[in-house]
């Protein structure tokens, strides 16, 4: 439970961080796209963080130090989110909402992340690259905590995200995305993982 809290907070800030419509924006979804999203969060919204974006989700291996996980934030996932959300306070999302959400979505990728070390500071050594057609691609914009939390095992947890421009990145790609990180930022020993997502299997 907390881990899916934690991964909910890193793009909820991502979605409340402000943002406008821009005139002759085209929208990564159609009205009959947002209304499924809307009602699959509603649907859902007895589920864990967790358990709700587990379809989206990939993860390295386990919980184990050295180990992630990573879940593509699609414009549907983001507006069922909402729509989970609103359903537990017994609400529903506003349409102005929504389309401004979806404004900001267009013409980028955006992922959710969740690293292991072993010290208080390595979520601030990450590094994110998005692989596609044999091209790297840098974040336009990332966050990773200064501090991280600690699990019961002693195990640190880093959660972020890192956001990239979709241009010239089809929508049924493959695309990889690859993050170096020291589990300890006091050593110089870099871990390096990797996520692959077919676009196309994800709405």
């Amino acid at each position: 439970m907390k881990k899916g809290i934690m991964v909910l907070a890193g793009f909820l800030a991502i979605i409340f961080s402000g943002c406008a419509p821009e005139r002759h924006t085209v929208l990564p979804l159609n009205e009959s796209q947002v209304n499924e999203a809307i009602e699959f969060g509603r649907k859902n919204s007895s589920l864990t963080d967790t358990e709700f974006i587990s379809g989206w989700t990939l993860d390295s291996g386990g919980y184990l130090k050295g180990e992630g996980r990573a879940t593509i934030i699609t414009p549907f996932l983001r507006i069922a989110l909402l729509s989970k959300r609103a359903a537990k306070a017994g609400g529903r999302v506003e349409e102005r909402l929504i389309k401004s959400l979806l404004a900001k979505e267009a013409g980028f990728i955006t992922f959710d992340v969740t690293l292991y070390g072993d010290s208080h500071g390595f979520g601030r050594t990450a590094e994110f690259i998005l692989e596609h057609g044999g091209m790297e691609h840098e974040p336009v914009a990332m966050f990773m905590p200064s501090y991280a939390e600690i699990a019961r095992d002693y195990t640190c947890i880093a959660s972020g995200w890192a956001k990239f421009r979709k241009e010239d990145i089809p929508g049924d790609a493959t695309v990889n995305l690859s993050v170096k990180f020291r589990e300890n930022e006091e050593r110089e020993d870099i871990t390096g993982i990797n996520f692959e997502f077919d676009l196309s299997k994800f709405k």
